[in-house]
Formats: structure tokens, C-alpha cells, sequence
């Protein structure tokens, strides 16, 4: 076990031009632990009190120990540091510049990296490897620094070796190119059409695949002795926290395979249940008990269930206040509340309200010109639409494109025969009906009763067959 040194004061400061008359927001992924204020020059200093790890001032990352009195300066993008604490965060920034160099980079795409083969992969990692700890040894370096730096290397290792396992022959340009493709055709393929053209762009991007012995070398590389515990590297590093996830996939599908029933269990309800049984640290406990419990407050169903559950898990008194409110929010939206209301435009200018479909059904698609997965379900919404139509149900999109956009999404909605009630948000991801209904990704699709009541505040796709079972059950 790594751990840190009690909490105590550092010192920081220096020049960095570019935050000149603004400020700096010093965090360390869990929480804000201030805004520092840079004079109209760029100077800047601050007092904090930290233990010893690891904190990101803005996007940048520094490693920060009780005692250091840190002198940072920012030129042509390239920081230098002096003062105590100098010593650390030049080698951080060479050992971050020593995976780049050792690894064929390309503007920080790793797309060469899935085209070596085995052999030359496996000789550059080594490289990686060997070249920061020679870095490492350097004189006089903090110990804690050493140990976490030494950790770091070893599971960013593990996580190159397990994007490489995926990715390994992958063209993902011509991926790119086939799906660019497939979208500007998706109007007016049919479903199987869509398949089949999908398969053919998953095929045509893959140009070789490793042979099973090597896919089986490289799994027991990665998991092998592989720690899902490390608290340290969890605060901080990117590709450890990817790694956890991907561990929790690998037992998640193992738990499938051994209980079968569980399939019909909620994805990340199952993921939660693991951590339960697999995850010893305290801290990372808490942090996924969280993180699965805010989506599945998202899902629209079972909040008191997921609410309740997490209660009895959770111990980390902010994270509870926070899963509170959502749930008071979340319930807002549950099935039978009063859905929130609209009134917006349609092409020609004319006001619409959610009240004007009062005595029907009411399917919503948030979507916009620009999101590939939105165009992705417009074929099968078509469906629906033509499928439902002599029913009592209306079909209604609503564009979160922005304002200055309305002339792409009226030339979008003719170009590819839009059905149903076509209207537009007044001002994007800012719009009061998207902010009552917590929209933070989409296609999102929204099921609406006779009386204006929500069915469900995340329906399914059309895209999706439950949804006609769905829509079969109201409509009878």
C-alpha cells in the first residue's frame, strides 16, 4: 500500500501569460480546492494546503508535497520549474514527453501504434519502460514520487497493451470514411440494408487481426497480477481508472456466462454489485458506487430501488448530498409526473406548445443536424412514424442545434423528407426544456401520455424493438 504524507502547506508560483487577468482552478479530480487569481502580467502565487500527490491546475498536471515551494513558468507552451519541488515535475514532464517519443505518436493519435507488429510493439514499450527509469534514478527525488511514477509506467503500460489488443489493424480513417459514407445513404436504406452496410464498414477498417496465441499473450500481460485496488493511481491517472472499467467489463461478462439471469439485470446495477465483491479501497469503492448509481438514476426507472441501495453502500457524506438531489430531480421525471413543457418554433416560425397534443401520445426525439448517432435513428423513426401513423400518437423532433444554425436544420429537414412535427430549442443545450429534463447527451427520446404526464423520460430508440411493444401497450 502507497500512502501519503499528512496534509500540509506548499507554496506555488510563477508567470504563465497565458491566464494574464484571469485565474486558475486548482483541483485534484475529487474536489475545487481554489480559484487562484493571475495578475494582468500572468504572475501568480498561492498557498494550499495538499498531501502529498497529485493536482491539476487547469488541464495541467503538477505533483505537490507538504513542504515545496514551487516556481512555475510557462513559455511557448514548454513549462520549466525551480524551487522545491523542481526536481519532481521536470521528470514528470519528461516521462509524460518519453511515452510520446518512444510510441509512434502522431499529434497524440495513436492510430501508427495499431499497425506495429507484436515484436516492434512489444520492443517499444520496453524502451518506454526502460528509458523512465533511468529517468527515475535520478538523485534526490521524493519517494512517494518514485513509487506512484514507478506505478504509473506499469499500468500505462498495461492500458497501451489492452487499447492495442483492441485495436490492432484497425484503419480507423477508413473507418471514418466508411461511416461518413453510410450516414449520407441512411435516409433511404431499409434496416437490413443499414446492417448489412455497417458490417461491411466494421470489416473494411479491420486490416489484420492478431492470431489467437498472440491475443492470449497480451491478455495474460494485462491482467495477470493485475491490481483493481491502487487508491494512488486512481486519484490521478486516466489510464488506470480506463483499466478498472475494463476489469469490471471482463467480470461483468464472466458473471453472465456463470448466471445467465443476471442478463436482464441493468448493465451498470450488475457492474455496481461487482465492485461490492471486488473492490477493497475505500475510496475507489465510493467513487464507483457513485458513478454507476448516478447513471442508473438516469435510466428512468427503479430510482427508490437504486436510491435505497446506494444509501446502504455509500459512506462519503458529499457524494450522498449529491446522489440525493439527483434522485429529488430524477423523481421529478418519473413515470406520471407532469412532463415539462415547450413552446417553441416550427420551420415557417410558428409557435408550438406541448399542450396542443393534449388527447394523444407523444413520442419526442432531441436531436441535431450534427449528431451522427441522431441521423443514425432517423430511417427507423421513419418506420415508426409511417407504422403509427393512423394512431393516436404524434411524433415530434426537436433540434438542439444552435440559433445561427436554423437554416442547416430547415434545409436538413427537406433534404431528407423529415416527418412528424419538426421544432427547433430557442437556445441550444441552454433551453429551458432541456435543462428541466437534464439532457446531457443525445438522441434522447421522450415518451409522453394523453394528459401531458411523463411515460418515460428516456424511452427507447426507434431504432430499438421494445419500443413498438411499448408503443403496442398504450395504443391498444
Amino acid at each position: 500500500m502507497i500512502c501519503a504524507h499528512a496534509s500540509a502547506q506548499v507554496t506555488v508560483s510563477g508567470k504563465i501569460i497565458r491566464y494574464a487577468g484571469r485565474s486558475i482552478t486548482c483541483h485534484n479530480r475529487d474536489r475545487y480546492l481554489l480559484q487562484i487569481p493571475v495578475d494582468k502580467i500572468g504572475n501568480f502565487k498561492a498557498t494550499i494546503s495538499v498531501d502529498s500527490g497529485y493536482y491539476f491546475f487547469d488541464q495541467h498536471l503538477f505533483y505537490l508535497e507538504p513542504g515545496f515551494n514551487l516556481i512555475v513558468d510557462l513559455q511557448d507552451s514548454i513549462y520549466s520549474f525551480k524551487g522545491r519541488g523542481s526536481v519532481e515535475n521536470t521528470l514528470l514532464t519528461k516521462i509524460n514527453n518519453t511515452l510520446l517519443s518512444s510510441l509512434p505518436f502522431e499529434n497524440g493519435n495513436p492510430q501508427k501504434i495499431f499497425f506495429l507488429e507484436p515484436t516492434e510493439f512489444y520492443n517499444s514499450l520496453a524502451d518506454y519502460q526502460s528509458k523512465v527509469s533511468q529517468l527515475l534514478s535520478t538523485q534526490n527525488i521524493s519517494k512517494f514520487f518514485f513509487r506512484t511514477q514507478k506505478l504509473k509506467v506499469e499500468y500505462t503500460i498495461k492500458y497501451i497493451e489492452n487499447e492495442y489488443l483492441a485495436h490492432y489493424g484497425i484503419d480507423l480513417d477508413r473507418r471514418r470514411q466508411e461511416i461518413e459514407a453510410l450516414n449520407n445513404t441512411k435516409s433511404s436504406q431499409t434496416r437490413e440494408e443499414r446492417l448489412n452496410s455497417l458490417i461491411n464498414a466494421n470489416n473494411a477498417m479491420r486490416t489484420k487481426r492478431l492470431t489467437s496465441q498472440q491475443k492470449n499473450e497480451l491478455n495474460a500481460k494485462i491482467w495477470e497480477n493485475f491490481d483493481i485496488n491502487i487508491e494512488i493511481l486512481y486519484r490521478f491517472s486516466s489510464e488506470y481508472i480506463k483499466l478498472v472499467d475494463s476489469r469490471l467489463s471482463i467480470l461483468q461478462k464472466a458473471q453472465f456466462t456463470k448466471e445467465p439471469y443476471l442478463r436482464s439485470k441493468n448493465l451498470n446495477e450488475v457492474k455496481r454489485d461487482i465492485v461490492k465483491s471486488e473492490i477493497f479501497n475505500n475510496y475507489i469503492r465510493e467513487k464507483l458506487f457513485y458513478y454507476y448509481t448516478s447513471i442508473l438514476l438516469k435510466t428512468g426507472k427503479n430510482y427508490d430501488q437504486y436510491y435505497n441501495d446506494y444509501l446502504s453502500l455509500a459512506k462519503d457524506t458529499a457524494n450522498i448530498a449529491e446522489i440525493k438531489q439527483l434522485y429529488q430531480s430524477e423523481k421529478l421525471l418519473s413515470p406520471g409526473s407532469p412532463s415539462p413543457k415547450f413552446e417553441l418554433n416550427d420551420p415557417s416560425g410558428k409557435k408550438v406548445a406541448l399542450d396542443s397534443f393534449k388527447g394523444k401520445f407523444v413520442y419526442i426525439d432531441l436531436w441535431a443536424t450534427w449528431c451522427g448517432p441522431c441521423i443514425e435513428e432517423i430511417p427507423a423513426l421513419k418506420e415508426i412514424q409511417n407504422k403509427y401513423q393512423n394512431k393516436n400518437i404524434c411524433f415530434v423532433s426537436i433540434s438542439i442545434d444552435n440559433p445561427g444554425d436554423t437554416l442547416k436544420w430547415k434545409t436538413f429537414i427537406t433534404s431528407h423528407s423529415l416527418g412528424g412535427t419538426q421544432l427547433i430549442v430557442e437556445n441550444a443545450w441552454n433551453s429551458d426544456f432541456i435543462k428541466k429534463y437534464g439532457v446531457a447527451t443525445i438522441p434522447r427520446f421522450i415518451l409522453i401520455d394523453t394528459n401531458g404526464n411523463i411515460v418515460s423520460a428516456n424511452a427507447e430508440r426507434p431504432s430499438v424493438t421494445s419500443l413498438q411493444n411499448t408503443l403496442d401497450k398504450l395504443l391498444l
